[in-house]
């Protein structure tokens, strides 16, 4: 992960870095302009499971680092309709907590996507939180108008349900 650009990282799914399995699932609003302020637009959530707790561990020091080596990244990209984006990810905040007992950290990042032709620029929040627990690591990442954070209780739902898997 040392080696990869920030972009690469910014677009990267976990198994190129070494996990054994991952299985992610995303949920879009169908007409964000209507989503309250305060809920999300867009939640991803991403569980890769390592060889080991060690692995896993690395991975997720290594996440943590990259995030700060990363401050802002811009992606430019053309639409047949709307023309030139230009996306722009910037963190505020990288800090470390814990999610039900386990080692995790947060990400709050702010994400403006300009569309050139029309001259419109859209921000809004975009928090990460990443949850290291035995071999896996997961990932919950949201869009939201205002500053928001992942909660704890959608995190612990996603590890039990996990773990549950593995009894």
């Amino acid at each position: 992960m040392a080696g990869a650009s920030c972009k690469d990282f910014e677009n990267s799914i976990f198994a190129i870095y070494g996990a054994t399995a991952e299985a992610e699932d995303s949920i879009d609003a169908a007409d964000s302009t209507s989503v309250p302020d305060n809920a999300p637009s867009l939640v991803i959530q991403d569980v890769a499971q390592f060889a080991s707790s060690g692995a896993a561990w690395t991975f997720f020091k290594q996440a943590q680092a990259k995030y700060n080596q990363c401050p802002s990244i811009s992606f430019t990209s053309n639409d047949a309709t709307l023309g030139q984006i230009t996306e722009t990810v910037t963190n505020q905040n990288i800090s470390s907590t814990t999610v039900g007992g386990h080692n995790a950290f947060q990400v709050d990042q702010s994400d403006e996507v300009m569309i050139q032709q029309d001259g419109i620029s859209d921000a809004e929040s975009l928090n990460t939180t990443f949850v290291v627990a035995g071999d896996n690591v997961y990932e919950i990442q949201w869009l939201t108008v205002s500053d928001v954070h992942v909660p704890n209780w959608m995190l612990n739902t996603l590890i039990g349900n996990v773990q549950k898997l593995y009894h």
